[in-house]
């Protein structure tokens, strides 16, 4: 067991860990389960780069938080969770899982790549890529259910025609 892990498990019962090399730990307190994620270990020749810095993420004040934010219109709207840059540093696929469990109608994302992530993680919510995509990234934000950003009419055209070719509908953010 790592320090960072030993520190946490210590004092925390929810908490995303990103202080060490090679642990992080993730303990949402409202779903009354733990897990520990072990990260691959470095190749043999790698060498250690120490962090000084953890993160502690409370899921039970991010609850607290979307609700105090539904309760501004009354729930009456959608929430679109900003996840992009892996969640401002805070673990795009655990900050999604809780906001999944909260109620959360929508994730976004800064690109492609990250708009996939979230998908290979299982993360069902739809997702929108707030950057334009280029012409050749279409095909894979269809094939992977992504709401790209549309930019302009040569970029909708050629969206609209991948989507005709997989006869799949292609949600999109104008």
């Amino acid at each position: 067991m790592g320090d960072c892990e030993a520190r946490l498990t210590a004092t925390r019962e929810s908490a995303v860990c990103r202080g060490c090399n090679a642990w992080l730990s993730y303990a949402p307190a409202a779903m009354h389960a733990s897990r520990t994620l072990r990260k691959p270990d470095p190749p043999e020749d790698a060498m250690p780069m120490p962090v000084s810095t953890w993160v502690e993420i409370d899921l039970d004040r991010f609850a607290a938080n979307l609700a105090a934010v539904r309760g501004v219109d009354g729930g009456s709207r959608e929430l679109l969770l900003v996840a992009k840059a892996d969640a401002y540093g805070h673990g795009a696929v655990e900050i999604a899982e809780a906001a999944e469990a909260e109620g959360v109608s929508h994730l976004g994302v800064a690109t492609l790549h990250e708009g996939i992530q979230l998908r290979q993680a299982g993360t069902r919510l739809p997702i929108v890529v707030l950057s334009p995509l280029l012409p050749s990234e279409i095909g894979e934000a269809v094939a992977h259910d992504l709401s790209p950003t549309v930019a302009d009419l040569d970029f909708a055209r050629e969206l609209s025609q991948a989507a005709a070719t997989t006869a799949m509908p292609v949600r999109v953010h104008v």
